[in-house]
């Protein structure tokens, strides 16, 4: 005897009820127009209002047993039909509350109608809904559903870890208030801002990993500006951050740039430093980056220059800084390169400069930003400059050309420092983004 049991076991057929009344629900929604899973979120609603409650998208999820991420999606979509509306609570504005709305009411009622008399099918075996029998099946399966299912001795626990289309984006965070992202460059991850972090004061403070970078996830994608601004797209709806403040370094400016230009209505300041803000001539670089970004783009040397070896991270971190990192912070930039295959997100941003109208398709999208940052006078932007070092990007004529060109700009000079500048200078940059983000009253 295999001790394998007779019969269906307990776990198939509670598979099996489930699926049957999904598909069963479904079909009576139909008529109504109306998805399963989006008479859980209204019926949710309607009992969470009768019982005088005012959910919370996440307070919706955990008793749904819905996905946050889903949940956030599908009241957008309920939003947009008309039937729920989203609003930001005054108490915590990380939180998003839900109520329905007339139509949203006009069109669950009918919808609970339908999957009551549905219910009542199914529990006419044991009497109905007011038998005793249906009474203890209610408490066989509170029971189960609140049985932790993680092994023993592991606590579950939150992360600052986010499912994002088929990967994680990685995040830190601290404080609360209104929303602060900050995002970092090439070849860096969150570790940029963390002598930054302490100094910015109130607010609810994020600092992700770019995909492919830091901690997050390494799917199979080329790693282009639009494969990034992609998974910070869904990353942001996934933590619906709706009324942000954008702080961005190198790449992660023009990612800061771009996703504002494409969601002005989420967006309360940008500020940037040592970031792409135009597209760039060769002629605009020194003879030694030419040299390097031309052997950057050349096919083999790239790949010996950057995959085949750890040089882009400690050059970053060492030459491209005033005062090299110590060698802790050097190992946590190192770390999440340790093979070739790892290093291919830096090398596929190393080779995306915008340079002599290449690439074709990011040389539109930051005239587009462009154009946008033109435009865009009632969004506070603030540039941080500093100087004493060849690798800076942003020259004095570079930062003269954003004040002719951005709209409701200030420029800040934060002294002496490298392209890394967050590693040479911290403190100045904290402090000049915290006093600008007061000065117009961001949070």
């Amino acid at each position: 005897m295999d001790g394998t049991p007779l019969g269906p076991s307990p776990g198939h057929l509670v598979w099996r009820l489930a699926m049957r009344w999904r598909v069963a629900v479904d079909r009576a929604l139909t008529p109504l127009d109306l998805t399963h899973a989006q008479y859980v979120l209204l019926s949710s609603l309607h009992g969470m209002r009768r019982a005088g409650l005012h959910p919370s998208q996440r307070e919706l999820a955990d008793h749904t047993g819905l996905e946050p991420l889903y949940v956030s999606k599908l009241a957008r979509s309920l939003e947009a039909d008309g039937l729920v509306r989203r609003e930001r609570d005054p108490a915590d504005t990380r939180a998003v509350r839900l109520t329905l709305t007339e139509r949203g009411q006009d069109v669950v009622r009918p919808a609970i109608d339908t999957v009551q008399a549905l219910l009542d099918r199914l529990l006419a075996p044991l009497g109905g809904r007011d038998d005793p029998r249906t009474a203890g099946l209610v408490r066989d399966l509170s029971a189960l559903l609140d049985t932790p299912l993680d092994p023993p001795g592991k606590e579950r626990r939150d992360m600052p870890e986010t499912r994002v289309l088929d990967s994680t984006i990685h995040h830190e965070e601290s404080g609360a208030g209104p929303a602060f992202v900050f995002l970092h460059g090439n070849p860096g991850s969150s570790h940029t801002w963390r002598r930054v972090l302490p100094g910015i004061g109130a607010g609810r403070l994020l600092a992700p990993d770019l995909i492919g970078m830091g901690r997050s996830g390494k799917p199979d994608v080329p790693y282009l500006f639009a494969d990034h601004a992609r998974y910070l797209d869904a990353w942001f709806d996934a933590l619906d951050l709706t009324d942000v403040v954008l702080v961005g370094h190198d790449w992660g400016g023009a990612l800061a740039f771009d996703w504002a230009a494409r969601h002005p209505e989420r967006v309360r300041g940008v500020a940037v430093l040592e970031t792409m803000v135009k597209p760039m001539a060769w002629s605009d670089l020194s003879p030694q980056a030419r040299a390097r970004s031309e052997a950057i783009r050349t096919p083999g040397v790239g790949e010996q220059l950057v995959l085949d070896q750890d040089l882009l991270v400690r050059q970053a971190f060492t030459g491209g800084v005033l005062q090299p990192v110590g060698e802790e912070d050097l190992k946590t930039y190192l770390a999440p390169y340790p093979t070739r295959e790892s290093r291919r997100p830096l090398l596929a941003w190393a080779r995306q400069m915008p340079l002599g109208g290449e690439p074709a398709a990011l040389v539109a999208r930051i005239e587009a930003y462009d154009r946008w940052l033109a435009a865009s006078d009632r969004v506070p932007k603030l540039l941080l400059t500093f100087e004493g070092s060849p690798t800076l990007l942003i020259t004095p004529e570079l930062a003269d050309w954003c004040a002719r060109n951005m709209a409701a700009l200030e420029t800040v000079a934060c002294g002496p420092a490298g392209h890394h500048a967050p590693e040479d200078r911290p403190t100045e940059i904290a402090s000049a983004i915290s006093a600008w983000a007061d000065r117009h009253h961001l949070r």
